[in-house]
């Protein structure tokens, strides 16, 4: 005899699937494919369906929530208040007024209502500039403050555990071909590779991958991929012709003089206006 609370449980997981289904339907390609893949990959990590219903109800950007998308082209922009001479806010709104496929908020200090708060005020001005919003690192913090999507490193949460509670696009940093292609499997919806070059933004960054590197990798695993490290706007080309879909910058957009002229520029070198 099943137990009355696993009985519930099948209950609400089978109406989530339902109502996803009908959903499915109505909505534009970009979702019923979104809706597939919360189901999970064949021998893949599986997100919860009451979790993805959660997500699709509080997120507006969820039709720009395909990685895969023509929209996830060019400038993939990182705020980081050690790395925002003109404030962090101030950086994010000169980069979404300048262009940017992504905003992510990378994080690196210690206190959480500082980072809920900025996290909070970031999402809100990203989707009113019609722009998906990224927070690096914390699960918590991002379903939270309703990020649209998550980014984690190699020593984060495993893709396949953040998954069970969060829908929403999942990146993975990765710094070696066998952690790329590795990926995929492991649930993540895009990856970032690097660093392709020399880079003062990171403590004790992983060993410089080059450009040939970058253009193997590409060629290699079926997610978009992001260029990070010591990208600058005369390297974000070589970056893009290797095969990158965006291009991420720190110093080179935050430290410059006219923040929003340089995110136009490393928006537009991806062919991108």
């Amino acid at each position: 005899m099943v137990p009355r609370t696993q009985e519930a449980r099948q209950h609400r997981s089978s109406e989530a699937r339902r109502c996803w289904r009908s959903l499915s339907v109505t909505w534009d390609p970009r979702m019923r494919r979104r809706y597939h893949r919360a189901r999970g990959r064949k021998g893949g990590p599986r997100a919860d369906p009451l979790a993805t219903l959660a997500w699709v109800g509080r997120s507006p950007m969820v039709g720009l929530m395909d990685p895969r998308s023509a929209e996830w082209r060019g400038h993939y922009a990182i705020v980081d208040p050690d790395h925002a001479p003109h404030g962090v806010l101030e950086t994010a709104d000169a980069v979404l007024a300048g262009g940017c496929a992504v905003l992510q908020l990378r994080f690196k200090g210690s206190d959480d209502r500082e980072h809920l708060a900025l996290a909070r005020a970031l999402t809100a001005r990203a989707r009113a500039a019609g722009c998906p919003f990224v927070l690096n690192d914390r699960l918590d913090l991002a379903l939270l403050a309703e990020a649209d999507g998550l980014h984690l490193g190699q020593d984060d949460l495993p893709v396949s555990e953040a998954r069970r509670l969060f829908a929403g696009p999942i990146g993975l940093s990765t710094h070696d071909r066998s952690q790329a292609e590795r990926a995929g499997s492991e649930g993540a919806d895009l990856i970032g590779f690097g660093p392709v070059f020399p880079t003062v933004s990171k403590e004790r960054p992983d060993p410089v991958v080059g450009l040939e590197e970058l253009r193997a990798v590409c060629a290699a695993v079926d997610l978009p991929v992001v260029a990070i490290g010591g990208i600058t706007i005369e390297r974000a080309a070589h970056a893009y012709a290797a095969g990158a879909a965006l291009v991420a910058a720190i110093g080179a957009v935050s430290r410059a003089e006219d923040p929003r002229a340089a995110a136009a520029a490393f928006h537009a070198a991806g062919g991108t206006r």
